[in-house]
């Protein structure tokens, strides 16, 4: 199949899908970023934040399949600036490419500052315990539960 012979419908379709999602992706980070920004953030919170991206990580991937199966039913690469080329005739389809481009971009860059909030939030978690267990030696063990109570000197003999 020829780009001529392509439904162009099919790929439309396949892009308002990325659209549709990719924004939901960006809210669902914003949401978690937020939230990361607590002094305490709602565990639960986080957690259906977490189940929502994935299940639209699931949903991206199964429309990112169909738009790289309509390609190669095209005769096209996935390379972004052939699509480009290829799409010069429709124009509307064209400049919807480049807004998921865009799109994708903003979402890589939330992505990426969700995963330094987490990172940062680990660290400060560590250096908390670490603090607690040099600070009571033997009180804490490497697991964060309390070890055996230390020896004490018995004063009532």
């Amino acid at each position: 199949m020829t780009l001529a012979t392509a439904s162009p419908l099919e790929l439309e379709a396949i892009f308002h899908g990325l659209e549709h999602e990719l924004k939901h992706f960006i809210a669902l980070l914003e949401q978690e970023q937020r939230l990361l920004g607590q002094r305490q953030p709602q565990t639960s919170a986080l957690d259906e934040i977490r189940q929502a991206k994935l299940a639209n990580a699931g949903r991206l991937e199964a429309l990112e399949t169909r738009r790289r199966d309509w390609l190669a039913q095209s005769g096209l690469s996935n390379d972004p600036l052939e699509l480009q080329t290829a799409l010069a005739g429709q124009p509307q389809l064209a400049q919807t490419w480049w807004q998921l481009v865009t799109l994708t971009r903003r979402a890589q860059a939330r992505n990426r500052l969700s995963g330094d909030l987490i990172r940062q939030r680990m660290a400060l978690h560590s250096r908390i315990l670490d603090s607690l267990h040099e600070r009571a030696p033997g009180h804490y063990g490497a697991d964060g539960r309390p070890g055996a109570a230390p020896a004490r000197l018995n004063v009532s003999a």
